[in-house]
């Protein structure tokens, strides 16, 4: 399991692209990703090892 983060959801978004096409699970949890819920399945999902990779922002906290 890898956690990187972005300043940009630009680079992001490519990131998670570029990874997703080599065959990786990627998600990320960005200033975008305003529901909880959703911020809280994607971290349950990444600590479960249903991802391998998880991108953040640098300003995901609210």
């Amino acid at each position: 399991m890898l956690r990187g983060f972005c300043v940009h959801h630009a680079v992001s978004d490519t990131l998670k692209d570029q990874l997703q096409a080599m065959g990786l699970k990627a998600a990320v949890i960005d200033g975008r990703t305003t529901s909880a819920r959703k911020r809280a399945e994607t971290e349950a999902a990444f600590q479960a090892g249903d991802l391998d990779v998880l991108i953040g922002g640098i300003y995901s906290r609210r």
